[in-house]
């Protein structure tokens, strides 16, 4: 579909670093996270995409309420890192758009209380509907969860005046009516076939545990106290739990 940047959320975070290398080895586009922090150096802070001489850039925001792991990253309150990016973007590019994972009111307060930015995307579940709105100068567009829709938005460049000159915007419904994407089902089946895999593998250890289980109780049963006692006493030993 032509992406150029994703933002990265808590979901990612919570897979941990082995998740987001993954991403980087088969995406052929930006992860981006502007107010989530790692020495790794798995992600970029923001992008910026030069389009027909303009230079947009594209910044990502999570919530700092998502718990993630001190030892993966670290989060900085989005307020701050969006003030300090858009005062040091602003001579470098002209159109600013941010991803937003932070839920629809958070989003709202940034782009009132933050001039400069142009359109606001919010990924995440919002009590409103999904559709577009003004918000002092700034589009927010709300698109739900789990890629239901996709969002195309329309700008006319004021080349004299730099700036937009008039912007709209349309949502479409990722429904039936939309063709699937051949390249993604095979990227799907394939991550089936591997937690299939895996919950297969998982189910048969717990079969073996149960068996073994299964074993010790009805050895267990035909033991005398003091059998079962020192039974007790040497498989405690060796490490073992043996609670049915």
């Amino acid at each position: 579909m032509g992406y150029d940047a994703l933002n990265l959320g808590d979901m990612e975070f919570f897979g941990g670093r082995a998740v987001i290398r993954r991403m980087n080895e088969v995406a052929n586009f930006s992860l981006i996270s502007s107010n989530v922090h790692s020495a790794a150096s798995l992600w970029e802070p923001y992008v910026i995409k030069e389009i027909d001489g303009i230079r947009v850039a594209i910044m990502g925001l999570l919530s700092p309420h998502f718990p993630i792991k001190e030892s993966i990253a670290s989060v900085e309150t989005p307020r701050v890192s969006l003030k300090r990016f858009m005062e040091d973007l602003k001579e470098k590019a002209d159109i600013f758009v941010l991803l937003s994972h932070m839920g629809e009111e958070s989003t709202l307060d940034l782009v009132q209380e933050i001039p400069g930015i142009d359109i606001a995307v919010i990924g995440y579940k919002t009590k409103n509907p999904v559709g577009g709105e003004r918000v002092a100068d700034t589009l927010v567009i709300r698109l739900g969860t789990k890629g239901e829709n996709i969002g195309v938005i329309d700008m006319e460049w004021d080349a004299g005046q730099k700036g937009i000159a008039d912007i709209a915007h349309e949502i479409h419904p990722l429904d039936k009516d939309i063709p699937n994407d051949t390249g993604i089902i095979e990227v799907i089946e394939e991550f089936n076939r591997d937690i299939n895999t895996w919950r297969d593998e998982e189910y048969r250890k717990k079969q073996v545990q149960s068996q073994d289980m299964k074993a010790l109780v009805e050895r267990g049963l035909k033991m005398t106290p003091e059998e079962f006692h020192e039974f007790f006493r040497e498989e405690m030993q060796k490490g073992e739990d043996i609670r049915p």
